[in-house]
């Protein structure tokens, strides 16, 4: 309803695809200057910076960072950040970002994190964070994200070093999005996982194979997992049919789904599901 009314007012433009809006040069021009003057809201998006805009101090009392469509090439080793809530970066593929550059920033609930090499341990004292997106990031030590318990959304896309979810995050009691698409390199999600994640609304896992022993002999979830949970909004590829066990049915609760089974090359692109969708290639 909120896109709809700012459309109506011509501060939005409509696109050919319902998911992007667009927005007139200076419509955006003031809606920056009210954003930074007014609510502490720095944004150096879309601009081909590389070197980090960190040299003053203007951004400590900020509430909001968007450094998107960037390829920041270096980082501080910490920032000082006492009242940022939301930061949005984007950087270098082999950018390392810094052990200690969260600490800084207590108060910190999202964080959206686009290439770049990130541990998660340095994230452990970010207890406030309720949503993390990764994209196209090499990250490791997932186990860290067991400290994150207010955490409702987990976006991990494109993660490509990502071989296996570590058990220990179905301690995320608060999680209502869970998503692994295009994680290739992904071999195996605990058996039991999903079922803990009572509150999950939303599973985009892409094409990944349920049931049997993955590489190293451990169990993988099962599709039966689903039927555990109700009002779900699922995205998900199945490449082959011995994937889906024979006494297995769907959910009537499913809420939106685009589920594609067969060659995982054909059909639509499994994204976030906006309506009831099944397509079949290759069967």
């Amino acid at each position: 309803m909120a896109i709809k009314d700012l459309k109506a007012c011509c501060l939005l433009v409509g696109t050919e695809t319902k998911e992007h809006v667009k927005m007139h040069d200076l419509v955006h021009a003031v809606a920056i200057r009210i954003a930074s003057t007014e609510y502490g809201f720095m944004a150096k998006a879309g601009i081909g910076l590389k070197e980090r805009p960190f040299h003053d101090k203007s951004f400590e009392g900020c509430t909001k960072i968007s450094l998107m469509g960037n390829k920041l090439a270096e980082l501080p080793e910490g920032l000082v950040c006492p009242q940022l809530k939301v930061l949005l970066l984007e950087l270098d593929d082999d950018l390392n970002v810094p052990e200690r550059f969260f600490e800084g920033m207590k108060e910190i609930e999202v964080l959206s994190l686009v290439g770049g090499c990130l541990s998660l341990q340095s994230l452990e004292l970010s207890t406030k964070l309720q949503s993390l997106v990764l994209m196209e990031c090499e990250c490791k030590d997932l186990i860290s994200l067991r400290k994150l318990q207010r955490l409702k959304i987990l976006g991990l896309m494109w993660c490509l070093s990502i071989e296996e979810l570590p058990d220990e995050i179905g301690e995320l009691k608060e999680l209502r999005l869970l998503d692994v698409t295009g994680c290739e390199g992904l071999r195996r999600i605990p058996v039991n996982l999903i079922e803990r994640f009572k509150k999950l609304e939303e599973l985009l896992i892409g094409e990944y194979c349920f049931e049997g022993r993955d590489s190293t002999g451990g169990m993988n979830a099962s599709l039966k997992e689903l039927n555990s949970l109700s009002h779900l909004a699922v995205s998900l590829r199945i490449p082959k049919v011995e994937c889906i066990p024979r006494d297995f049915v769907f959910p009537v609760s499913l809420r939106k789904y685009h589920i594609i089974l067969g060659n995982p090359f054909i059909g639509a692109n499994s994204g976030y599901p906006t309506s009831t969708r099944l397509s079949l290639g290759g069967c």
